[in-house]
């Protein structure tokens, strides 16, 4: 798809596995996380591994600015490939969990990637070729007792791919959603 791609959540765990795979295929990077340390250690790794340019956008996923802060960080580029792996897991009862983090949860795990895949889709479309990856999870394919907002987001998120691959592959954008089961990563 090349010659950018976007890995949002890419610090560590499965958005870094990621990011090296796409790296060592030869893409350019866009790699997106919370922490500065961590994801200017990890740019800086992929940079010298394989060799490719390599942009580090701290950014909080959960916020409101999310997508126009990687809008105005992808400007210039050609991003051909997006992947979404970023997500939020309150674990515990649902009725004990904190309302403000709940809403983060929905926001990283829903708002953010239907903005993001709405904006480089629309340049992918114009261009006739592009791809997209939405991380989702085996829990998103039932209910699940202490990961009930987790669970339901990841829903959504299969339901998304869904919708959005019909629509965009007669425009030669493919869409996916990556279901990964019970993964040893920092988040688990």
């Amino acid at each position: 798809y090349g010659p950018w791609a976007l890995v949002a959540g890419s610090s560590e765990g499965l958005g870094a596995a990621w990011a090296t795979a796409l790296a060592d295929r030869g893409l350019n990077l866009v790699v997106c996380g919370r922490r500065p340390a961590p994801l200017e250690a990890f740019a800086a790794a992929l940079r010298a591994r394989a060799g490719v340019e390599v942009r580090a956008v701290v950014c909080d996923l959960a916020s409101p600015d999310a997508a126009p802060a990687l809008e105005a960080a992808t400007c210039g580029i050609e991003v051909g490939l997006l992947v979404y792996n970023a997500a939020l897991s309150p674990i515990g009862p649902f009725l004990d969990q904190d309302a403000s983090r709940l809403a983060a949860t929905i926001s990283t795990n829903c708002a953010t990637p239907v903005l993001l895949a709405n904006l480089f889709g629309r340049a992918m479309r114009a261009r006739g070729r592009g791809g997209i990856v939405l991380m989702g999870s085996l829990s998103g394919l039932q209910g699940s007792a202490r990961l009930a907002t987790y669970a339901a987001t990841k829903a959504f998120t299969l339901v998304l791919a869904e919708g959005i691959a019909r629509e965009c592959r007669p425009a030669g954008v493919d869409v996916l959603a990556c279901i990964a089961g019970a993964t040893r990563t920092p988040g688990y």
